[in-house]
């Protein structure tokens, strides 16, 4: 399924389920928490039917991963046998892309690069079909309402007259202070109109039928009308409106909209009344009452916030004025728990989130052939590899793509989540099968643009080996247990775990940190390497590291197994060994010396574990 589709399937799932569940308490919450509080609730239902954020683990995630993983089942079981995957081999030191998967260089034929099945392409068509029609009809919508807002207000601007009555502007001016509104506000009498409303966004503007108003209808319709204007009802109201025509299909959002008018009218009376007695409140409900009343055959509640609302809601309205008291600190508790509760349903609820591009879809992807294209090679900003077995290259080339032999197309599959690209394999590393590790069967090789820039590069390969010639990536975090091949490899910080591991590092640029934990293994590294150094071996590991373009050249330090205590020396250079001796033009020299002799890296801290009595650690300083 379309991932987009998706998204808007998981917001209206989400807000619908917590539409429903203030639904249900509406009959609990109706008299007993205020209704500002019951208004403004509603803008984390609107938040959630429109913003795709949520915790990494929520609801609607885990719903539509679970959708996922089905739809790939069935694809799976849909899809033949693929053929047997031709015998390929290692590429000498680059890889040209095209080549891999033919004898004699021989280009790859287009039919040998896997296709969609056709099962796949008719999900695909009915999920473009779908969002098509949503669009239409969410943009139609909109259009609607737009054009019959412009057409309303055109409408009845070209119908108003300007009050000219200084005794009213007076007043109007007083209440205008009294709300604590700044700027100029337009007062204007329309025969057109049924009822008082307020238009405009920016700049108010109240229209009052041609009936004559008694002062106190008079004045307690301007505050009305003020207050809706201070509280900035119009935005809410058509955030409503855009909220409802992207979700034209769910009938729970019309719910919403009922109500969110209804309560907008009700909060609004509450925050005229507050400060009043049982006297004006009664005078507040009389203007209510004769509003009712007023002649006129036009009113949109849809442009404009009105005083009238219709026989029902004004019934509940006289009643809630009638019934108002301040709530009392037990209220204020509960309000503060509901509100609570219900931010924990939205982030709980949450939404599925997923890339907008249409090959991002799939949570994952099998790999059915020896060669799968890469179609989102440019989001790719970080690159997880997880591979209980294979001989993994990743190179630059012109066809960005992962190449998988033999028995790896049946075990492997990579996914795209959030700009990372994620391969995983399924194997067991008990596996007997993985003897002769070295067969070309078993080759992972992931080409990547030339100009990808990777901010993470993370690999872990149980059983294999590791080729990142001339790769550049922020940070690299690498294991394996065969060999690692990092010559010409440039990275900010990068740490090598190796087990058994032959490493070879010639003319690396590391411009943070070099972390190297050994056991049991070889590693000659050189180059430019600037920060602080980490070696941390163990067991029979002979380890070489030469720092070039130093500010001292000919330094050579020597780490042997002899169970003495450990130094510790400030400065530059802290060691942590057996015995550690600074060899300079073929004299030996105490460790006391490194912190005056030795400039370059920031830190450099070398543990020889007390495992074995055979490590052999060297470091060279040359310019």
């Amino acid at each position: 399924m379309n991932g987009l589709l998706k998204i808007i399937l998981s917001l209206t799932i989400s807000g619908a389920l917590l539409i429903f569940v203030l639904l249900v308490c509406k009959p609990l919450i109706k008299d007993k928490l205020s209704k500002r509080w019951q208004y403004y609730i509603w803008l984390i239902v609107v938040a959630r039917l429109l913003l795709p954020i949520a915790p990494e683990t929520n609801l609607m995630g885990m719903a539509f991963q679970h959708f996922d993983y089905t739809m790939i089942q069935a694809d799976t079981s849909l899809q033949p046998e693929p053929p047997n995957s031709p015998e390929i081999d290692f590429p000498d030191q680059y890889h040209v892309p095209g080549q891999v998967g033919a004898s004699d260089g021989e280009q790859l034929k287009p039919d040998k690069v896997a296709t969609p099945n056709r099962f796949e392409m008719v999900k695909q068509n009915i999920a473009v079909i779908c969002l098509l029609v949503w669009l239409i009809v969410a943009v139609g919508l909109l259009i609607r309402k737009i054009t019959v807002y412009q057409s309303f207000v055109k409408y009845i601007k070209a119908g108003r007259i300007e009050i000219s009555d200084m005794a009213l502007w007076e007043l109007v001016g007083k209440l205008v202070e009294q709300t604590g509104i700044k700027g100029a506000v337009g007062l204007y009498t329309n025969s057109l109109i049924s009822s008082p409303l307020l238009i405009g966004f920016f700049r108010p503007c109240i229209m009052l039928p041609t009936t004559e108003l008694s002062k106190s209808d008079f004045e307690n319709t301007i505050l009305h009308e003020l207050t809706h204007y201070k509280r900035r009802d119009m935005f809410y109201k058509w955030l409503v409106q855009v909220t409802t025509c992207l979700h034209w299909f769910n009938p729970f959002v019309y719910l919403m909209g009922w109500e969110v008018n209804r309560l907008c009218e009700l909060s609004c009376d509450e925050a005229v009344i507050k400060s009043m007695d049982a006297r004006g409140r009664r005078a507040y409900g009389d203007t209510l009452i004769n509003a009712m009343g007023m002649g006129g055959n036009y009113k949109d509640t849809i442009a404009s916030v009105t005083l009238n609302e219709g026989k029902q809601l004004l019934k509940e309205r006289l009643d809630a004025i009638m019934k108002y008291k301040h709530k009392s600190k037990l209220c204020i508790a509960i309000t503060f728990v509901f509100t609570v509760i219900l931010f924990c349903g939205f982030s709980f609820i949450g939404a599925y989130a997923a890339n907008f591009d249409a090959d991002t879809n799939n949570k994952f992807h099998s790999i059915k052939s020896a060669t799968t294209i890469l179609n989102n090679e440019h989001d790719i900003t970080t690159i997880d590899i997880s591979a209980t077995v294979g001989n993994l290259t990743i190179l630059y080339g012109d066809k960005p793509q992962i190449e998988i032999g033999g028995e790896l197309v049946n075990h492997a599959s990579f996914s795209y989540d959030n700009g990372t690209l994620i391969y995983r394999d399924d194997f067991e590393e008990n596996n007997q099968s993985f003897n002769d590790i070295n067969n070309e069967e078993y080759k992972i090789i992931i080409t990547i643009p030339h100009d990808l820039e990777i901010k993470t590069l993370s690999v872990d390969v149980s059983i294999g080996s590791i080729d990142l010639q001339n790769i550049m990536a922020n940070n690299a975090k690498l294991t394996a247990t065969s060999k690692i091949n990092l010559n010409g490899f440039h990275s900010g910080s990068l740490k090598l775990n190796s087990t058994l591991a032959d490493i070879s590092a010639a003319n690396i640029s590391i411009s943070k940190e070099l972390s190297l934990y050994s056991y049991g293994s070889t590693a000659i590294v050189s180059g430019t390497i600037k920060g602080n150094v980490l070696i941390d071996s163990a067991g029979i590991s002979n380890i070489d590291v030469t720092f070039l373009n130093s500010d001292r050249a000919n330094y050579y330090i020597e780490s042997t197994w002899e169970p003495e205590s450990q130094n510790k020396e400030p400065g530059n250079f802290m060691l942590e060994s057996g015995k550690v001796g600074l060899l300079i033009d073929g004299e030996k020299y105490s460790v006391e010396y490194t912190n005056s002799n030795v400039a370059a890296p920031n830190k450099l801290t070398i543990i020889s574990r007390e495992l074995m009595p055979m490590d052999n650690i060297a470091i060279k300083f040359t310019k």
